[in-house]
């Protein structure tokens, strides 16, 4: 493909992509009674087993605790890095008491956590840590980093359809 035919692609694309809906005059109201932040605690239980298992299968690991607790890892810390960005945000930001921003800010939330950007987010949060703990562990880097990438892609779109089956929002 010639890069006078690519680059309308890639504009429609983008446009796809980076698309926002204003919706004046007009507000986001959860229907049903459970909220994202509900129904991620059990998500992320059944995320990590699924990553660890992954990762320590397919790669052929023998180190069962080790993936564990990175896996573990590079999750709390893939989990945290947008609240705890979020609540030094000068809207939601109470001086002296940072969680309770951060409280403040997961209560104020109008749209379900988990998407596309959250997924790139996870994947570049986790993959550094998970990759450079666990490669010396493994023969095979590259399958390493493939597994990683497909387990947190796998997970991430779990959580973002049991997001929308359970809390129910609209405009």
């Amino acid at each position: 493909m010639t890069r006078r035919r690519s680059i309308p692609i890639v504009m429609l694309i983008l446009s796809f992509f980076c698309s926002a809906t204003a919706y004046a005059n007009s507000s986001w109201y959860w229907i049903s009674t459970t909220r994202p932040y509900d129904v991620l605690p059990y998500v992320a239980v059944i995320t990590i087993a699924a990553e660890t298992l992954a990762v320590n299968f397919l790669c052929h690991m023998h180190h069962p605790v080790k993936v564990f607790l990175v896996i573990l890892l590079g999750n709390l810390i893939s989990f945290c890095l947008p609240y705890i960005g979020t609540s030094f945000d000068p809207i939601f930001h109470i001086p002296g008491h940072p969680w309770q921003s951060v409280l403040m800010y997961v209560e104020a939330l109008p749209f379900y956590t988990v998407g596309a950007f959250y997924l790139l987010l996870t994947v570049a949060a986790e993959l550094p840590i998970e990759y450079c703990l666990l490669r010396k562990l493994t023969g095979d880097s590259r399958r390493l980093l493939y597994t990683i990438i497909a387990a947190n892609t796998a997970t991430t779109l779990f959580t973002a359809v049991t997001e929308r089956i359970f809390c129910r929002g609209h405009w």
